[in-house]
């Protein structure tokens, strides 16, 4: 379990549902199919299904843009980050310093049996740049952005080894109540963005149908990433 204060939380609910369904090509996620993004205070609570596919999508009624992007480490294990940076559209900040605030992914559609390997998480100003971040706010280590392509450096941890069956995946996000255990921690009210990145592998590598081509790698913005650890989120 991830050390974590008791007002700021990063989440990963321990039950996953099962699912029976079998992945048509070699692909750790199912491209395309549906998942709920949950928001409280972020800036305005909402609940939306999205489509898990890169690229940029609207939530909130426009009042917060998602980008998702996916990043294959191209290693033997097939390893790859699934990247959700989140930014609000109109110049409100991602929240308030004395409102409970909260980012969940529900139901990542996972196509085969996958293990949670890594997580990183980041905050970042209004133009999409990550903050130099020096206190831990998810009771994690600090250090430099994992993933391919990013930059800046937030905290995390590397190396779990959580096994989840195919299908949706369980409730993977963070949340702080109040805020302001992000904000202190900045040293800044003006935060405008947070990103969460996850690190995952198929339980037994997956080789792709004949003629089919391999999984593009696919460019990661340069906003600052995000991610999240192991620990149920507590209920305010």
């Amino acid at each position: 379990m991830v050390s974590t204060s008791r007002n700021a939380v990063l989440s990963f609910a321990v039950v996953a549902a099962l699912a029976a369904a079998q992945p048509a090509s070699a692909e750790v996620f199912t491209i395309g199919d549906s998942f709920t993004v949950s928001g409280g205070n972020s800036p305005d609570s909402f609940s939306q299904s999205v489509p898990f596919q890169t690229g940029t999508v609207s939530l909130d009624g426009g009042a917060l843009n998602l980008t998702i992007s996916i990043v294959p480490l191209g290693d033997a294990a097939q390893n790859e980050w699934v990247v959700f940076q989140y930014q609000t559209a109109n110049g409100d900040p991602l929240s308030l310093s004395n409102l409970s605030w909260h980012l969940d992914q529900i139901g990542l559609p996972a196509a085969v049996p996958v293990n949670f390997v890594g997580d990183f998480t980041q905050f970042t100003d209004a133009n999409g740049t990550p903050f130099d971040q020096t206190i831990s706010i998810f009771g994690q280590g600090l250090m430099g952005n994992p993933v391919p392509g990013g930059a800046g450096n937030g905290e995390g941890t590397l190396g779990y080894a959580a096994p989840f069956p195919a299908g949706p995946l369980p409730d993977l996000g963070a949340f702080a109540n109040p805020f302001g255990f992000v904000t202190n921690a900045l040293g800044t009210t003006d935060v405008y963005g947070f990103t969460q990145a996850l690190e995952f592998a198929p339980q037994t590598p997956i080789t792709p149908p004949s003629g089919a081509p391999e999984p593009l790698t696919f460019s990661l913005f340069a906003a600052g990433l995000a991610g999240l650890g192991v620990a149920r989120r507590r209920k305010a």
